[in-house]
């Protein structure tokens, strides 16, 4: 059987809602769809009215699992697009030494570790974008397995106010029992699919 994917995108007009296979070329083939106006509990992009959010939210899952014969929807991903959303600059370094190291997975996922442990007052971090890459100040796109000594990493971090990933989570995990597989982050996931073929 197929795999099944779930999103459930936020709007201050509109909360929309599909289900989607992966077609093996990539290709996304909706197999319901749902839309209702948020009636205001949307604001800016974020659920504001949380008992209301819920209701609409569960009234979308419950259109949904109608077109699907029999399955249920269990988790989600939730596209996000909201004001409070951030992009911070966030830039580390390892030095190597002079003989340096020929660089594996666990080097580069050191730097990204770094990237996770930064915290921004009142502020979650909801995802960090493609780095960029510098072995010895050269750009490079995969330094793995590349003689380095000195590796820099620049991250684009996404942040939001804390409230809002709290309303998110408040909504879907707690009132309606819907496990949030991950937060898209719209206009990231909307250039992947423009800037591509």
């Amino acid at each position: 059987m197929e795999k099944m994917f779930a999103v459930i995108a936020l709007g201050s007009s509109y909360i929309r809602g599909m289900v989607a296979s992966k077609l093996p070329n990539g290709r996304v083939n909706p197999i319901a769809y749902c839309q209702r106006n948020s009636k205001g509990c949307i604001i800016h992009g974020y659920i504001h009215n949380i008992t209301d959010a819920a209701a609409i939210i569960g009234s979308i899952v419950d259109e949904l699992n109608s077109k699907l014969q029999g399955l249920v929807i269990d988790r989600v991903y939730v596209g996000l697009d909201c004001q409070s959303m951030r992009s911070n600059l966030f830039k580390t370094k390892k030095d190597y030494g002079t003989e340096g190291i020929i660089l594996e997975a666990e080097h580069i996922e050191s730097l990204r570790e770094e990237a996770l442990k930064k915290s921004y007052s009142r502020q979650s971090v909801l995802k960090i974008a493609s780095p960029c890459y510098y072995v010895d100040g050269k750009r490079e796109n995969n330094p793995k397995g590349v003689r380095c000594h000195l590796l820099e990493a620049t991250y684009q971090l996404i942040t939001v106010r804390e409230e809002v990933e709290r309303n998110l989570y408040e909504v879907f995990e707690n009132k309606l029992g819907l496990t949030v597989e991950e937060i898209l982050i719209n206009p990231l996931a909307e250039a992947q699919v423009s800037l591509t073929r």
